[in-house]
């Protein structure tokens, strides 16, 4: 389920950036392979270089920038419905699966790879004069009508699309170090899987920032660690619904939570809920308890915070009187306008509403577990991934004090770097949503509850 198998290591060989642009060193060192101590032959390896596409494309005449953008960003993209026309954006809405991208790229876009043209090629316009570039996202707003009357006109811009890639240094039974290069997408790169007789050293991420001529960044670099999964805090806590479970009776579990609870981005979330976290959960639960009726009751609502889960829980949930209450909430309260300038709910306010939250499911016979959730984009501004970590401690202190469980699913989206690829590679709108393979490593964690007969 999770990324490349830990390696064994008797001496750890070094790992690193190497001296030559795009190269990566290993060091000496052991591991373990097939029984046998084999011995790291020392060397340096060079990575390919990031995949970068020519294109180009018409696009319309775009709104002109508004100050209001920047605290919200990315910019507004064009709605014709409501006839606007917001920004250029270059980004395709769907990823090759056919799955919507509910944002906009980080730095995939090279700002110096950008032309824009009238449509005919004979007008060239030139950036902080005629038109704003948004350069993390590629994305172009007008100035002053510089690049024509909004939404009247057509534009030609060529410019350059990077794709993202995850490489695997390997070891096989002589010692001999080799690098697997992954298939390069445009989101949500998969780390392969080492070579038959081969054990895996380190991932790299191959950034779309990555330059070609530039030493590898230090931070891309991930040599793959032997680490423990995170194991269930207060486990017992579900004790009276994993006993029906065990015994074959029905049980009922309702989800409070957000747009990661309605799996949005996890595939092709809304005719097939086997990709995203929720779905996974609930039918490997079915598996493992084959004989009990397991029935779900939807408390989630995308883009909601704990607000709306007061409401949902006295509204749906308290009246249903399920077994088992799983709240993941909170990464909508923590966002925040891109200026960093606050959240949307303070994490005492959070705390307050999520103590309210327990103490009522509590009061009606309800075992609750909550869930931390992944990291948000780290690059993102405002501030939204550095605020997380004090939600996740709010809702340890929660568990501890009313003794509910609580899956850490946010320690094992971070231990994702020891297993050889960056978390926010997983991130399918850049920002909060994971793909089908980082909901699959949300879903573990809960399940670890319940580890069947």
């Amino acid at each position: 389920m999770l990324a490349a198998s830990a390696t064994v290591f008797a001496s750890v060989p070094t790992i690193q950036p190497g001296s030559a642009p795009l190269s990566v060193s290993v060091g000496t060192g052991t591991v373990e392979l097939g029984g046998k101590t084999i011995t790291v032959q020392p060397v340096e390896l060079t990575v390919a270089a990031p995949v970068a596409i020519e294109k180009s494309g018409i696009f319309t005449t775009p709104d002109n920038h508004e100050k209001y953008w920047d605290a919200w960003l990315p910019w507004p993209r064009e709605n014709p419905k409501k006839q606007t026309y917001g920004a250029i954006t270059f980004s395709e809405r769907n990823d090759e699966h056919g799955v919507p991208m509910l944002g906009v790229p980080y730095r995939q876009y090279p700002p110096e790879s950008i032309f824009v043209t009238s449509e005919d090629g004979a007008t060239t316009y030139t950036a902080g004069q005629d038109y704003l570039l948004f350069e993390n996202s590629g994305q172009i707003a007008n100035l002053k009508n510089r690049l024509g009357q909004p939404g009247q006109g057509k534009l030609k811009v060529n410019y350059i699309e990077v794709l993202q890639r995850l490489d695997l240094v390997q070891v096989n039974a002589q010692g001999k170090v080799s690098i697997k290069q992954g298939n390069s997408r445009f989101v949500c790169p998969h780390l392969p899987k080492p070579d038959a007789g081969c054990a895996p050293l380190a991932g790299i991420y191959v950034a779309p920032w990555q330059q070609a001529s530039a030493p590898l960044s230090a931070d891309l670099v991930l040599p793959i660690q032997t680490i423990d999964p995170v194991a269930p805090f207060n486990p017992n806590s579900v004790a009276k619904t994993r006993a029906k479970l065990d015994a074959g009776k029905p049980v009922t579990i309702a989800y409070m939570g957000d747009s990661l609870t309605l799996g949005a981005e996890a595939g092709l979330w809304w005719k097939d809920d086997t990709q995203h976290w929720r779905g996974r959960f609930q039918h490997t639960l079915q598996n493992r308890y084959p004989d009990a009726d397991i029935s779900e009751i939807a408390a989630w609502q995308g883009g909601k915070g704990t607000e709306f889960a007061l409401q949902v829980l006295n509204e749906t949930v308290l009246p249903a009187k399920p077994d088992l209450l799983i709240i993941m909430m909170g990464i909508n309260d923590a966002d925040g306008p891109s200026d960093g300038s606050r959240a949307k709910v303070a994490v005492a306010q959070y705390a307050k509403h999520m103590d309210e939250i327990i103490t009522a499911a509590r009061d009606a016979g309800i075992e609750v577990i909550l869930m931390t959730s992944m990291e948000p984009y780290p690059m993102k501004p405002g501030g939204h991934a550095q605020r997380w970590p004090d939600y996740v401690k709010a809702q340890k202190k929660l568990a501890a004090k009313h003794q509910v469980g609580l899956a850490d699913t946010y320690t094992e989206w971070l231990n994702l770097e020891h297993r050889g690829m960056p978390p926010y590679s997983q991130l399918h709108n850049w920002n909060n949503h994971p793909g089908s393979f980082g909901h699959s490593v949300l879903a573990s964690v809960p399940l670890r509850f319940f580890p069947g007969q």
